[in-house]
Formats: structure tokens, sequence, C-alpha cells
């Protein structure tokens, strides 16, 4: 199976293109780091997600993010039982009490959380979150997906340098359609779901009947 390291893709993506070698590899990386930007963001996958932890400052109510952070997904205090923080928007959070004591709830502001009540003690805080992607810059990078959906990004590289580099509008949809056909897989969080099967029938045994039946379940079944 293909790495699908950012040489490869560079390569591949002007080949499609019939061969053009002439355009700058600066250019090429830079609509191939694009197209990895638009997969990563279109498609929930594993390596999206991160886990990073904090301790808390008596009387400090702000709680730093991680410099890869992109979003949220909980925030718990391990302190105590791994207890969930609540959030609340910016309104509520000014009218809370500054009165300090164990947080409970959180706001998200610029480039920090903001905690109440204020922390009357250090407190671990564990943040499950969406981080940002990692830019290709080595020609033996690879992107941080699964390879499985590394394809998408090829064709989503070839469509933007057609659309913004060669004109070649013909092109571009064909690898647009080809973008598309690589994203219509089940995402990391599809086959997460399915893993986990929260769905299922089972019977305690082979044989049974129901309380109105005489006739087992698995004989009715063909």
């Amino acid at each position: 199976m293909p790495a699908w390291t950012l040489s490869d893709l560079m390569s591949n993506a002007t080949a499609a293109l019939g061969n053009r070698v002439d355009i700058a590899a600066s250019t090429v990386s830079f609509w191939v780091n694009q197209a990895y930007e638009d997969v990563w963001n279109i498609l929930p996958h594993d390596q999206h997600e991160a886990i990073a932890v904090s301790s808390t400052t008596v009387n400090e109510d702000k709680l730093g993010l991680p410099s890869d952070f992109l979003s949220l997904i909980v925030l718990s205090n391990t302190s105590r039982s791994n207890a969930l923080l609540d959030p609340i928007n910016q309104d509520q959070i000014a009218a809370f009490s500054a009165s300090s004591g164990q947080p409970t709830h959180y706001a998200q502001f610029s480039s920090w959380l903001e905690l109440r009540p204020v922390p009357d003690s250090a407190y671990s805080l564990e943040l499950r979150y969406r981080k940002l992607r990692s830019e290709l810059t080595l020609t033996t990078d690879t992107p941080s997906v699964a390879t499985r959906l590394r394809p998408a990004i090829y064709h989503r590289a070839v469509a933007l340098l057609a659309q913004n580099v060669t004109l070649d509008s013909a092109k571009a949809i064909e690898a647009t359609t080809g973008f598309r056909q690589a994203l219509a897989i089940p995402s990391d969080r599809a086959l997460r779901t399915r893993d986990q099967h929260a769905l299922g029938c089972s019977l305690s045994w082979r044989g049974r009947t129901g309380l109105t039946s005489r006739s087992s379940f698995d004989l009715s079944v063909t």
C-alpha cells in the first residue's frame, strides 16, 4: 500500500496534469498542503483527536489551550473522579460569582478557558480535543490521516492545481469527481461506532421460545 508521502503526492499530481514538471515545487507543495487541510477538516478521524493534561493554579481562572488546539471535545477534572465540567458562554460566565472552589464550568475565550468557580487548589484537568494538522514540509513527510484516506488528498491536489495553476477546467472537474469518490468511505468515527456494537440483537441460548410462542426464534429464521 502506498504511503502517499509529500513527494508521492507532488509527483503524482503533476503527472496527472500531463507531466507538468515545469510547475515550481513550492507551488505544488502549497496546493498539496491545502488539499491536506481540506481532507483534514472534512472527515472525522482518529488522528484528529488528542489529550492534554493541565493543572490549575490557585486563584487563577484561566487555563491555556494547547498550541495545536482546534476545538474542545470534553473537559474533565481527574482530581475528582473524572467529573465533567459543563460548558457555558461568555455572558453566563460573567454572571457567575467570583468566589473560589472546585471548577464545575468553563467558557472558551481566545486561547484559553475561563473556569468557574475560580480554582481554590491545584486541580488536574484533562482536555480531550481536536487538533490542528501538522504541515507537510519534508518530501518524506506523510499526512496524519489513515492511509486509506490519503488518495483523497491526491485527487483534491490535482483539482486545486488544475483550477488555480494550469487553468484546466475539465481536469479540475474530473479530479473533483475522484475526490468525492475517495471520500465515499466510512470515516474513522463511523468505523469506531460500528465496532462498538451500539445496536445488536442476540438470544440468551439457541432454541429459546418466546412467552407467547411455542416455536423457536432460530427455527423461524431462514
